[in-house]
């Protein structure tokens, strides 16, 4: 029989984006290059955590695309942002 995990979430949102960044990279543990971010704008980052996997969504006034290892994974995946 599994033991069922408790789901945890995240929430995180600012208009800093130097503050934006500084969080980012910590969630993710690496560095992040950003250019033209500008003040004002929304940065929200929310994660909710099952365990064993988890699943992110961020919004962030820019282009981005991620390349980012799954939990306990040896290949790579890239999430390409979308639009909204």
């Amino acid at each position: 029989m599994t033991t069922p995990v408790a789901v945890g979430r995240i929430e995180f949102s600012t208009t800093d984006p130097d503050r934006a960044i500084d969080y980012l990279s910590r969630v993710y543990r690496t560095s992040l290059r950003v250019s033209g971010a500008r003040d004002g704008y929304l940065h929200r980052h929310t994660r909710v955590d099952g365990g064993s996997f988890a699943i992110d969504d961020v919004w962030l006034p820019l282009h981005m695309c991620v390349r980012q290892e799954p939990l306990d994974s040896p290949r790579p995946t890239a999430f390409p942002a979308r639009s909204g």
